[in-house]
């Protein structure tokens, strides 16, 4: 069985992502590229953006990992990878990965937010927030939410059905702490 490539973005700040490859390589999958953004100056920025443009075009997955340089209490403020993800060149990468490839995405903590605040949950697509736009919230329950949930599989586009597994209904653990809601903003801010 061929392995599949999965490309994980390095910033300053990231974390748990050499914890995700050794998650990825024990479940038959090859990390790959594991890229660091350089971001001294705009000729490392330059570089960097090339060199993830193309370990995204030779991936099938990508993994954005958590990336703790912000406080968690400002849910609103863009991290490095929003910003970066909207660089016109890395769009049209993940685009590529996405759509034409069929390739995968995952998100691990602030790598699941930062899918949400570009739009890749639930559009698929690189576009950020609109007005109705799904968002994640501060927790203000105070408290870890734990249970099982019926997922439903479409396709076989995963590492977790390597045997072509579809159309059934399974059950997953889910674990969160945060709040997901619709956005009531009346003008939200472009993040």
């Amino acid at each position: 069985m061929a392995k599949p490539r999965v490309f994980i973005p390095v910033f300053p700040g990231t974390n748990c992502e050499y914890d995700s490859a050794a998650a990825f390589e024990e479940a038959r999958g090859h990390h790959g590229y594991s890229g660091f953004f350089r971001n001294r100056d705009a000729t490392d920025i330059r570089e960097s953006v090339s060199c993830f443009e193309k370990a995204i075009d030779q991936a099938q997955i990508i993994m954005f990992p958590g990336d703790f340089q912000r406080e968690m209490s400002r849910m609103e403020a863009p991290n490095s990878l929003q910003l970066l993800f909207r660089n016109e060149r890395m769009k049209l990468a993940v685009e590529r990965l996405l759509h034409e490839r069929d390739g995968l995405a995952l998100g691990i903590c602030n790598g699941f937010q930062a899918m949400v605040k570009l739009g890749l949950v639930p559009y698929g697509d690189i576009w950020g927030q609109k007005e109705d736009s799904v968002t994640l919230t501060n927790n203000t329950l105070g408290r870890h939410i734990s249970h099982m949930a019926h997922l439903k599989v479409v396709s076989n586009l995963s590492l977790a059905f390597p045997g072509g597994r579809r159309w059934g209904l399974c059950q997953s653990g889910v674990a969160r702490r945060g709040q997901i809601r619709r956005s009531r903003r009346r003008n939200p801010k472009a993040v």
